[in-house]
C-alpha cells in the first residue's frame, strides 16, 4: 500500500499547486461606480465650458446690440446736427439785422428756444455714445 500512498501525495500536491497559482478572482467592484458610468468631475468641467460659451456668446450679442445701438444713434446725430448750425445761423442773421436799440422780437425768442432744445438734443445723443 505504500507504493500506492506517494503517487496519490504527489498528484494532490501538484493540484493544490496549480490551484494556487490561478490569480482569484472577486466580485466585487474596484470603485465606487460602474467603469461604463461617466466620471462626475467631467460633467462637471463640461457643464464649466458649456456655460462659458454661453456667456461668450452672449456677451458677443451684447456688444453687436451696443454697436447697432451707437452706429444709430450716430445718424440721428449727424442728421441733427445740420439742423443745429441752419438755426444757429439763422438766429445769427436775424440778430444781425436786428435794433437792439428796440425790443427784440418775439420770433427771434421763439427761434432760440428752438437753437436750445435742438442743442439739448445733440448734446444727450452725446452723452448716450
Amino acid at each position: 500500500m505504500k507504493p500506492l500512498l506517494f503517487p496519490v501525495t504527489l498528484l494532490a500536491a501538484l493540484l493544490l499547486v496549480s490551484m494556487s497559482a490561478q490569480p482569484q478572482t472577486s466580485n466585487r467592484r474596484r470603485g465606487p461606480y460602474p467603469p461604463q458610468s461617466p466620471n462626475v468631475f467631467d460633467q462637471m468641467d463640461e457643464r464649466r465650458r458649456q456655460d462659458e460659451q454661453k456667456e461668450q456668446a452672449e456677451k458677443r450679442a451684447r456688444e453687436a446690440s451696443a454697436l447697432e445701438r451707437r452706429k444709430a444713434e450716430l445718424s440721428q446725430l449727424n442728421d441733427e446736427l445740420p439742423r443745429l448750425i441752419q438755426l444757429a445761423q439763422e438766429l445769427q442773421q436775424k440778430l444781425n439785422s436786428a435794433d437792439l436799440k428796440t425790443t427784440l422780437p418775439a420770433e427771434l425768442r421763439g427761434q432760440g428756444e428752438q437753437l436750445e432744445r435742438a442743442a439739448r438734443q445733440v448734446h444727450k445723443r452725446i452723452r448716450s455714445l
